[in-house]
């Protein structure tokens, strides 16, 4: 466990939370733009291979 969780000071202990937080966004941001980018490749490569136009 960081030692700032166990017996930080507040003075530290805030703007490391802000931080943690604000990069826990970003990776759920970057998980759903990465799915939705994997699924729209998936469409495209089905709409492919069934004889579509894959634009």
């Amino acid at each position: 466990m960081a030692p700032w969780v166990v017996a930080g000071d507040v003075a530290h202990t805030r703007p490391i939370t802000s931080d943690l937080i604000a990069g826990a966004i970003a990776t759920l941001l970057a998980l759903a733009a990465a799915s939705g980018a994997r699924d729209q490749e998936a469409r495209r490569h089905d709409t492919v291979s069934r004889g579509g136009c894959a634009s």
